[in-house]
């Protein structure tokens, strides 16, 4: 049979107070037993943490483990490993030079204008500022990127001389190597008449020109065979030992530039006709 514990009032106070002993007595056990709970989770966590100390410092000795993410009070107690930077370029690496632009040859066109008041005649004018300085040449210039030779010759007339040029053709065409200059040109010559029938060039251009007078086609002919005897007197005297000298009374001929030398020294037939020769 099942013992019942009597707690009538008929037992009095010592019964009261065995009951309330044996409630401080549970709850005394219940306190030690989580007591002894927590400190086992501490032990084992204590544990646990130790043995990832050595895991760490493990895996540090063998390489696994960057010494930044051990030693670092970063995120997470740990620190990300900083990214190295790229290396400088040294100045022992070779520097590449840009290359120098090659010489090629360029076209020109020249252009006989006629003088309205003379024919047989063409402007032309001193150079200056440019190759060819101190030589006699025609109004022209370059030929621009899709431009005809017509268009060309008529801009750089009135660009230089403010002329207005018409019925311009096609003359003569000569190929100009320049060694001293380290220059090659194709000149194309053109013709044309002027639209005002007394106009008169202006230079336009003084830097690059002294001014604009007309010539005969005689003229320069002998512009040419002048510049032949001087080189011919300056051979002599270097070969006789003797000093050149001019007749005071003489004055010298301009020199024909390049380009508009092989003109006359060709002497083209369309250009004969054009000049009415």
């Amino acid at each position: 049979m099942e013992e019942w514990l009597d707690l009538s009032p008929s037992n009095g106070a010592g019964a009261g107070e065995e009951l309330a002993s044996s409630s401080i007595a549970i709850a005394a056990m219940a306190t030690s037993t989580t007591a002894v709970t927590k400190n086992q989770n501490n032990i084992q966590n204590s544990t646990r943490a130790g043995n990832g100390g050595e895991e760490e410092t493990e895996r540090q000795n063998t390489g696994l483990l960057p010494k930044s993410f051990v030693d670092g009070t970063g995120e997470g107690g740990r620190e990300k490993e900083s990214i190295t930077p790229l290396p400088t370029p040294s100045s022992s690496l070779t520097t590449v030079k840009p290359k120098q632009p090659s010489v090629h040859v360029r076209v020109g066109v020249g252009v006989l204008v006629k003088d309205p008041l003379d024919p047989h005649k063409v402007f032309a004018g001193i150079r200056k500022g440019s190759h060819g300085s101190n030589t006699l040449a025609l109004p022209g210039g370059h030929l621009e990127l899709q431009e005809s030779w017509s268009q060309c010759a008529t801009r750089e007339v009135y660009e230089e001389t403010g002329l207005r040029i018409t019925n311009v053709v096609f003359g003569h065409v000569t190929n100009d190597k320049m060694p001293s200059e380290n220059k090659h040109y194709v000149t194309i010559f053109m013709m044309g008449t002027c639209v005002q029938p007394n106009a008169r060039p202006q230079n336009l251009e003084p830097h690059k020109c002294e001014g604009w007078s007309s010539y005969g086609w005689d003229e320069l002919r002998n512009m040419i065979q002048a510049e032949q005897k001087e080189k011919d007197i300056e051979v002599e005297g270097e070969q006789g030992m003797k000093k050149k000298r001019k007749n005071p009374g003489t004055k010298s001929l301009p020199r024909l530039f390049g380009p508009l030398r092989h003109l006359v020294e060709d002497e083209p037939t369309q250009v004969l006709n054009f000049l009415k020769l």
